[in-house]
């Protein structure tokens, strides 16, 4: 079996990544790391509860494991000690089925596990700022909200390379007209949030 590229952040984007097959199962959509990151954007980080829901429910197809449960798993992210657990999972989940199928990425659970949970301290710090009037601490949060994408962008791309690796390859991602509305939608409030901060 060949393997597939190393998934790095810098890389999320390049053009050898957006090799799909016809013929793939269609529990394995090869999302795009970009619409990834710009739908938790633009959703204030909500689309992040659909996105583990929708990739814990597709590992669970593949592994055959109906002990999976993914609304509870997406739910229970919220939980302050639980939830880093399951967050750390979900993308161990990742990393192993891409090692299991012989695809090489650099994706560390670990360190996204970190990166996020260090972020989230900060942004939760942050918003209580911004609630007593500290004006910076609302660019503060604008960044975590950004950072918290681009982790989700990171494990898509390596679960791109897991689902690409693995006999019958990945299918396209089918974009729902919904998910359009959303993203413009979402993209326009936020671009009006910032806007009201700089007047």
């Amino acid at each position: 079996m060949q393997a597939a590229r190393a998934a790095t952040l810098p890389a999320i984007g390049s053009p050898a990544t957006d090799v799909t097959s016809p013929w793939a199962p269609s529990w394995r959509p090869a999302r795009s790391p970009h619409l990834v990151a710009a739908l938790s954007f633009a959703t204030f980080n909500l689309y992040a509860f659909y996105w583990l829901f929708a990739t814990w429910r597709e590992l669970k197809i593949e592994r055959g494991d109906r002990s999976m449960r993914p609304g509870w798993h997406a739910l229970s992210i919220v939980g302050p000690i639980h939830g880093i657990y399951q967050y750390y999972a979900h993308m161990r989940a990742i990393r192993d089925i891409a090692r299991s199928a012989g695809a090489a990425t650099s994706f560390d659970p670990m360190v996204c596990m970190l990166a996020w949970l260090t972020s989230s301290a900060i942004g939760l710090v942050s918003t209580v700022l911004s609630m007593q009037g500290v004006s910076s601490a609302t660019w503060v949060s604008l960044a975590v909200l950004t950072f918290h994408g681009l982790l989700l962008a990171w494990a898509q791309s390596g679960l791109n390379v897991a689902w690409r690796a693995l006999p019958g390859g990945a299918r396209r991602y089918q974009l729902h007209p919904a998910t359009r509305v959303v993203l413009v939608v979402g993209l326009l409030l936020q671009v009006m949030s910032i806007a009201a901060h700089l007047v």
